[in-house]
């Protein structure tokens, strides 16, 4: 795992942060899921040879676990018999 702590977030340091990834793994060829923040498709971000990017597709901004399972923890316990009725 490859981590950067930085005060500010630009194409600058981004650039900065996929550097360090290729300089610590020059042998590999890395895919990096990004979400689609300002700083990872700026137009002076510079991404090295062996690095790729793959982004998400935009997500809703009230995006909350039960919207994501689609079900709420309740309903989904319902179904498998369990007494449980909040997230473990």
């Amino acid at each position: 795992m490859d981590w950067m702590i930085s005060q500010k977030m630009n194409a600058e340091q981004m650039t900065l942060f996929l550097s360090q990834v290729s300089a610590a793994h020059p042998e590999d060829f890395i895919v990096m899921v990004l979400d689609g923040a300002s700083s990872h498709k700026a137009k002076d971000l510079r991404r090295p040879d062996n690095i790729r990017f793959l982004a998400l597709p935009p997500m809703p901004l009230n995006l909350t676990p039960r919207s994501i399972c689609g079900m709420s923890f309740e309903k989904r316990n319902s179904r498998t018999g369990s007494s449980t009725t909040s997230p473990p």
